[in-house]
């Protein structure tokens, strides 16, 4: 299901449902649309517009063109300049439509939270994988909670597929 529809459907459920069923539905779509500084009249137009983002990081503004690719792949897509990145309010520009914008922006907010945890353990992976990891810790195996040795145990599994470096030194003496 679209946000599109969601939102239509928290619309229909905020007037049709009963009691608290309703309440929860309104607040719901309130939040929405409040957060993304909307109204009903955007989502139900589904007219395209110009919308900013702010990315920084090459990785986040990759994941975000990935996300609105993923949405809608016609979506327009423009890098502004940094030039013009203060006036405009961010640095990647979307023409979609409201109802785009805010699945956009809401799958954006959660994968980037998703991708920092998994990029902290690829991180852990490589420097493990590559042997470049000082021992600074007293805690035995059987010393971590089982989070933690799951952890590990990703880290691990991960660090055998990844292509280990030999440094040469390139002076003597």
């Amino acid at each position: 299901m679209g946000i599109t529809e969601l939102l239509k459907k928290l619309k229909a459920l905020a007037e049709r449902g009963e009691g608290g069923e309703a309440a929860n539905a309104k607040a719901m779509l309130d939040n929405l649309l409040k957060k993304n500084n909307m109204t009903l009249e955007d989502i139900e137009q589904e007219v395209k517009s110009d919308h900013v983002f702010k990315v920084e990081g090459e990785l986040n503004k990759r994941l975000i063109i990935q996300i609105c690719k993923h949405v809608n792949r016609d979506i327009a897509i423009y890098h502004i300049k940094r030039g013009y990145i203060r006036e405009v309010g961010g640095n990647i520009l979307m023409q979609c439509t409201a109802a785009e914008y805010i699945l956009i922006d809401q799958m954006y907010a959660h994968y980037r939270v998703v991708m920092e945890k998994e990029m902290d353990i690829f991180f852990s992976a490589f420097i493990a994988a590559n042997s470049l990891f000082a021992s600074y810790s007293d805690l035995s195996f059987e010393d971590l909670n089982q989070e933690q040795k799951e952890r590990i145990a990703r880290r691990d599994a991960l660090a055998r597929n990844i292509k280990r470096e030999t440094f040469r030194r390139q002076l003597t003496g």
